[in-house]
């Protein structure tokens, strides 16, 4: 057996090792008591209401309390499903399979389990299948396939817009934007530093992991000198300290002078900040210089 063969055969173990595992950890909490699962759900909201009081410094009332538990259950167990039928399509386009065909199996193979996993609660002590609960479940494989073919489809349909340098850039831009929140509402809220110097801490830890990410795993810069490190490093802090400029500018109208929520107020400004980045990382910083014409013959 070459490598090639080898690898496709490890590739296939490992994608439906990966679904089976997922599977069966939704069956072991679907065979959980409802108190165990009440307490985890409420551990699990209590800690989304920990973060919300972080970046915006505002707690859940009892009425909006009830109402989120609500809709972060179906979200959860919608997500759930959603990313098993994920991991199933995965492992069909592994072996081979079309995507129309991955797409239509991994839905009627999530919603079959679906009903295995209701059906099996009637031997667990005080839980009994829930038709809503195999809807939601349902609904979360459906609804996460079709946005992998709408993702697919836009992939194809304009690569200049979606591609791996675009799409990559956006994940680790939402990172380094929660980065630098997360930090903002620790150092703004939790400390009770004033707000600009809170913002820029926040910048200075956000920046050190945006050039990490950017440079390894966006652009994938290889720089072969120490000098050209340093004038690349140079450049993404220049480039930065420009996009910071705007940032402490526009937090500084929307919360000291309008006084208007600081956790909001960072998302909007994050949006703007992220374009600026990515202009200049894109044609300045990490420019990767065209290759050279071949001559005429």
């Amino acid at each position: 057996m070459n490598r090639q063969a080898s690898d496709q055969k490890r590739n296939k173990i490992l994608a439906w090792a990966g679904a089976a595992l997922w599977a069966l950890g939704l069956f072991i909490l679907s065979s959980l008591s409802p108190a165990a699962v009440a307490s985890m759900q409420a551990s699990a909201v209590q800690w989304v209401e920990k973060a919300c009081v972080l970046l915006f410094d505002s707690p859940f009332t009892p009425s909006f309390r009830a109402v989120f538990t609500q809709i972060f259950e179906a979200c959860l167990q919608m997500g759930s499903f959603g990313v098993l039928a994920l991991m199933i399509w995965n492992a069909l386009r592994v072996m081979g399979a079309s995507d129309r065909r991955a797409t239509v199996l991994s839905v009627a193979g999530t919603v079959l389990y679906a009903v295995t996993d209701e059906l099996h609660q009637v031997l667990v002590p005080g839980r009994e299948p829930q038709v809503l609960d195999w809807a939601w479940d349902c609904l979360g494989a459906a609804l996460t396939m079709l946005l992998v073919l709408l993702l697919r489809w836009a992939w194809r349909k304009f690569p200049r817009l979606l591609n791996r340098e675009t799409v990559s850039y956006v994940v680790f831009g939402v990172l380094t934007t929660l980065v630098n929140m997360a930090a903002y509402g620790f150092f703004y809220n939790l400390l009770g530093i004033h707000n600009l110097i809170s913002n820029a801490l926040a910048w200075a830890v956000a920046v050190l992991f945006a050039y990490a990410v950017n440079k390894l795993f966006v652009f994938q810069s290889r720089t072969g000198t120490a000098t050209a490190l340093a004038r690349e490093f140079g450049l993404f802090i220049a480039a930065r300290l420009f996009s910071f400029g705007v940032d402490e500018l526009c937090m500084g109208l929307l919360v000291n002078a309008l006084h208007a929520n600081g956790g909001i107020s960072k998302i909007a400004v994050n949006v703007i900040v992220m374009l600026i980045n990515y202009f200049f990382s894109k044609r300045v910083i990490f420019k990767k210089d065209a290759p050279p014409e071949r001559p005429a013959e």
